[in-house]
Order: C-alpha cells, then sequence, then structure tokens
C-alpha cells in the first residue's frame, strides 16, 4: 500500500511554523498541544497575558512554543510581532486566529417560551453598554481581520521556503463558532453575530488571497472546555460519554483536546490541502440540533399533541404528584408496623408516662397547621385579588408541602422504629420480665394496636414537621409578600412573617412536654419541614432577597395554551436554547428576572 495514503503522510506537520493567537489557554492550547506533538518546528503563541502563556510554553516544550505578548486589537503591537517573528525565522506555514471573547449576556429565551412584552425585551437589552457589543466585534471580527493582514508576508514567505510539504499552501485559520450559524440568541447577539461575521469574513479573504497561493478556512468548534466556559461546562469530563442529553449534544459530552487536535492536523497537514474557503464544523452533532425540533409530540397537531403541550404547559404534573404521594401515605400510615428497635424496661430515657390527652392533638396540628395557613391564603386571595395564577401557585405549594412532608416523615418513622419515651408505659410488659435483658415488643401485653405500636413512631416528630411545613411556608409566603430583606424594612413586617414559625415551634416544644419525642426528634423534624417548606415555595417564588420575591414564576401556559397547532413549518419550534450559557450559574436576581420574563419554570 502507498505510504501516501498513510495517516503519517497525510497528517504530518513535521517542520511547520505556526502562530496560534490566544494559544495560551483553551481551544488555543489544545492546537498547540497537537502541532507540537507531531512535529511543528516552531509555534508562536500570542495573547495578552505573559505568565499564561509563558506557563503553557514551559508546559509544552519552551524550545518549540515560543510566547509573545500583544494585542490583536492594536495594529502597532500586530506588527511588533509580526517584525520579532520575521527577525527570527523569517516565515510562516500557519496562522490561526483563535483569539476571542464572549458577551454582553442577553435576555436568555428559548423558543418554548413565552414572549416578554417588547418593553421588558429592550429594557434588558439596552442594559449592556454599546460600548460592550463594539468590543466584541474589535476582537472576534477586527482583529481577526487585521492579523491576518499583519501575517500576509511571511505566510507568502512560508510558501517560497519549501520547509513543509510541497502541495500544502500557507494558510490563515480562523477560529470561529457555531453560534455563528444559529438563530437562537445563545450566548450574546454580539458574540453569534461576530461569529457569523469572521466566517463569511474568512471565506472573502479566501477569494481574495487565493491569487497569492494563501488559503483560508473556519474552523467551527462546539463546546469545549476553555476559559469562556468555566463555571459553565465546570468539572465535566469531555472524555466521558452520557453526561448531557443527546437531544443538546449527539455525542453525549463535550468536547475534547483530541476532538481539536483531529481536526487541526487535517487541516493543516496534506488531508487538508485542498481546502480553501471551508467551513469544518467540530461540535459532536450539536449544530443539527439546533434546528431539530426537541419535541415532536409536543409540536405536532391533534390530540397527543394537545395533551403533551398540556402536560408540559400547566401543573397537571404537580396534581399527579399529589396523587402518587397520597397513593403511598395511606397504606404506610395505616397499614405498615414500624421496624421494633429492641429495648431494655430499665431504660430511663422511655420510661415516661403516656400522656392520654395531648397537648395538640392530630385534630387540632391539622387545624392549626393546615387548615389555618390555608384559610388565610384564601383570605388573602379574596381580599387582594392577586390574579388567579398567584393565588392558584401559592395555595398549590402549601398543599405540596404538607402532603411531601408527611410522606417522607412517615417513611423515615417506619423505617427507624425508634422507641418514643413513653414506650414502657404503652406495652405495659408482662409480669417476670427480666428488667436488664433486650426485649422485643412481644413483651407487651397493650391491645390497641395503635397505642402500642405508634411506640415505634418517634424519629422525627411528626407533629413537628408537619407544622413546619404548613406554618413555615406561610412565614415564607409572607415574608415574601412583605419584603423583609428590602433595605430598611420597618421591624413589623419582619415580625409579621416570623408569627407562623413561633407557632410551628410551640407545637414541636408541645411534644416534649406529652413526653411524645425529646429534642432530638423534635429538631429533626422541624427542620425537614422547614426545609420541604422551602423547596416546595421555590418551586413559584423567587427568593426572598429577590426584588421580585412577591411575584411567582409565571404561568407556563401564558400566551402558549395547549391547543392544537398547525401542522406545517411555520409552527414548528427549534430546540430548547442551549449554547455557553445553558449550564451558567447566575445570581438569583438575575436568574428570577429571566425566568419571570420568559415565563420558565423549576
Amino acid at each position: 500500500m502507498s505510504t501516501e495514503l498513510s495517516a503519517t503522510a497525510l497528517f504530518n506537520v513535521k517542520g511547520i511554523v505556526a502562530v496560534i493567537t490566544g494559544g495560551g489557554s483553551g481551544i488555543g492550547l489544545m492546537m498547540t498541544k497537537a502541532l507540537a506533538a507531531n512535529g511543528a518546528h516552531r509555534i508562536y503563541i500570542v495573547g495578552r497575558r505573559e505568565d499564561v502563556l509563558r506557563d503553557a510554553a514551559n508546559s509544552i516544550d519552551p524550545n518549540v512554543v515560543i510566547p509573545l505578548s500583544g494585542d490583536i486589537t492594536s495594529q502597532d503591537s500586530l506588527l511588533e510581532i509580526v517584525a520579532k517573528i520575521e527577525s527570527e525565522i523569517g516565515y510562516v506555514n500557519l496562522v490561526i486566529a483563535n483569539a476571542g471573547i464572549m458577551g454582553p449576556r442577553p435576555l436568555k429565551a428559548t423558543p418554548d417560551d413565552p414572549l416578554p412584552s417588547i418593553s421588558e425585551y429592550r429594557a434588558h437589552a439596552l442594559q449592556s453598554p454599546m460600548q460592550d457589543f463594539t468590543q466584541i466585534y474589535a476582537v472576534n471580527v477586527t482583529g481577526v481581520y487585521y492579523t491576518a493582514l499583519a501575517f500576509l508576508t511571511l505566510l507568502d514567505a512560508g510558501n517560497t521556503k519549501g520547509n513543509f510539504c510541497a502541495n500544502v499552501r500557507s494558510q490563515i485559520i480562523a477560529t470561529s463558532s457555531i453560534g455563528g450559524f444559529s438563530r437562537l440568541a445563545g450566548a450574546s447577539f454580539a458574540y453569534n453575530s461576530s461569529k457569523a461575521a469572521v466566517t463569511h469574513m474568512m471565506k472573502m479573504l479566501a477569494t481574495s488571497l487565493a491569487p497569492y497561493r494563501i488559503r483560508c478556512n473556519v474552523l467551527a468548534p462546539g463546546v469545549f472546555p476553555s476559559d469562556m466556559t468555566t463555571g459553565i461546562i465546570g468539572g465535566l469530563n469531555p472524555l466521558q460519554s452520557g453526561i448531557l442529553d443527546k437531544n443538546v449534544i449527539p455525542a453525549e459530552r463535550t468536547g475534547c483536546e483530541q476532538d481539536i487536535a483531529g481536526a487541526v492536523l487535517w487541516m493543516a497537514g496534506l488531508a487538508g490541502a485542498y481546502l480553501n474557503g471551508s467551513v469544518v464544523v467540530v461540535d459532536g452533532g450539536r449544530l443539527g440540533m439546533l434546528t431539530l425540533n426537541s419535541n415532536d409530540l409536543v409540536n405536532s397537531p391533534g390530540f397527543l399533541g394537545a395533551a403533551a403541550r398540556f402536560w408540559q404547559r400547566s401543573y397537571a404534573s404537580d396534581y399527579v404528584g399529589i396523587a402518587i404521594l397520597l397513593c403511598g401515605y395511606i397504606p404506610i400510615q395505616f397499614l405498615t408496623e414500624p421496624f421494633h428497635r429492641m429495648f431494655f424496661l430499665d431504660n430511663l430515657a422511655i420510661g415516661y408516662p403516656h400522656a392520654e390527652i395531648e397537648r395538640v392533638s392530630v385534630g387540632w396540628l391539622l387545624i392549626f397547621s393546615a387548615a389555618v395557613p390555608l384559610g388565610l391564603l384564601v383570605v388573602w386571595a379574596l381580599l387582594f385579588r392577586p390574579g388567579s395564577h398567584k393565588a392558584h401557585v401559592t395555595i398549590l405549594g402549601l398543599i405540596i408541602s404538607l402532603i411531601l412532608t408527611s410522606f417522607i416523615t412517615d417513611v423515615i418513622k417506619n423505617a427507624v422504629g425508634r422507641p418514643r419515651p413513653d414506650l414502657i408505659a404503652r406495652c405495659k410488659p408482662a409480669p417476670g420480665t427480666p428488667a436488664h435483658q433486650l426485649v422485643t415488643y412481644k413483651v407487651c401485653t397493650e391491645t390497641d394496636h395503635h397505642i402500642l405500636h405508634d411506640g415505634w413512631r418517634s424519629f422525627p416528630s411528626g407533629h413537628s414537621s408537619f407544622a413546619f411545613s404548613g406554618l413555615g411556608y406561610l412565614s415564607l409566603f409572607l415574608a415574601g409578600q412583605c419584603h423583609v430583606y428590602r433595605p430598611r424594612a420597618d421591624l413589623a413586617r419582619v415580625l409579621f412573617a416570623l408569627a407562623p414559625l413561633l407557632g410551628a415551634a410551640l407545637i414541636a416544644i408541645s411534644r416534649c412536654e406529652d413526653y411524645r419525642h425529646d429534642v432530638y426528634d423534635v429538631t429533626v423534624g422541624s427542620l425537614l419541614g422547614l426545609a420541604i417548606a422551602h423547596y416546595t415555595y421555590r418551586r413559584y417564588y423567587p427568593a426572598l432577597r429577590n426584588r421580585l420575591c412577591a411575584t411567582p414564576f409565571p404561568n407556563p401556559a401564558d400566551d402558549k395554551g395547549w391547543g392544537k397547532v398547525k401542522g406545517d413549518e411555520e409552527s414548528a419550534r427549534g430546540v430548547q436554547e442551549f449554547e455557553l450559557s445553558e449550564f451558567e450559574e447566575e445570581g438569583e436576581e438575575r436568574e428570577s428576572e429571566a425566568r419571570l420574563l420568559n415565563g420558565g419554570r423549576r
């Protein structure tokens, strides 16, 4: 077989002299490593952070990788870099214009979200100064253009030098992005449009420089680890498949060094010698998903499509969840016996008297922790007319908080089987039972099934968790409506919002007074109820520190509904937006404002 078709020949870059702007980090560093590992003679990496460039060179091979500090947005700086390279070696075979920046962040919108008003959209967009938008173009477009122009004479010298493969002409590669092909806002209007601009500009340069035997191509990566994506894709392992939804990236992972290396070696070597004016996309299939319908059923006409839209754009799933919890709670509460932990009759911790009359019975617990909060919310809705959506999600959140807390509490109670402080009084052990030996519930003579077996349901306190789930939820709601975290909020608002928590605490304390639980049971139960109340409240409302904390997240059915859709192309919707900002952790207020404008739900 001919050696001319071997991988060694086709992807050979031995002896090449390259310049890579932004070559000290991210994708640029991946390119630098790829060329250095495959025999490049000299690689000049250019950037503004001299320490980053120096560290990159030292980590690879300082004899091959040469750091050059410079600013690609300055003509003088570019010409100084060119002069330095010209004095050292006199020619270049490959220039990779890789430097780029991202921002400013747009209003995060997805095709399935209700539209914000035009005034809201305008106000959000104008928050970014115009110079921020211009700076993106200065680096991503203008800087690439002047980088290409500055190195033309050295690239021409590379064609005549003969140090590299005779059939491979000098080349300029610009790093673009798949964002340049997306009509979705994505990471930024400025960023995406600048990448579209640089892609077309390189095609123009390919035509203009063809008579000079200088090729121009574009590499358009998808989601790769880089400085721009730090905190966005976080610690995701690029080599681990299955960490991302295949409907987002078919490869089910982010890009890695090998992906960039393969593309660069192909474009730089003999295998890519026939490329000119080409755009090479390396994205794991992401670009194809930007226009692919992410949920054909949701967007299809007919009954099934309407049902799918109803499920997605209503709170039907929440009500189904409530039904599932109730179906699970009933047998757990009334049919399941708890685990019976063995005990000593002389254990003083479980030798307290059994109170026949509780300070807060189950009936009063339901009134204080469920009926009172529900009644107050209904009265609030009738008096203040907050709108059907706000009233609906507020009451729905309370119901979910109570039911979810009861379910989780009773599951734990039965599984742990911790004896109550009044267990021996409940048990009524048979005469002659040894006091200093571990015994089981078989020694008990109590005939009332509930009184006996309920003696092993001490941890956590159900009264405490239920009280804090209902009254705690009410307290969170009042705190949000009163804006208790607003600067200089008056003390009366704070006390009003905290009042339900005091009631919940008194209910919890009563369980110690009745010897139904100890402090440990009550504390854990209280924290459990409050945690679930907070979780449930935050499913429907922003954080209390947010200035929009009194307004729930929008109804998912707003402006959309779940009726029939047209069965033609004009009704098709794109996949949900996924650019580099998809994984970004924004500040709490920014997150909530975007979701309020976009109609997002947790």
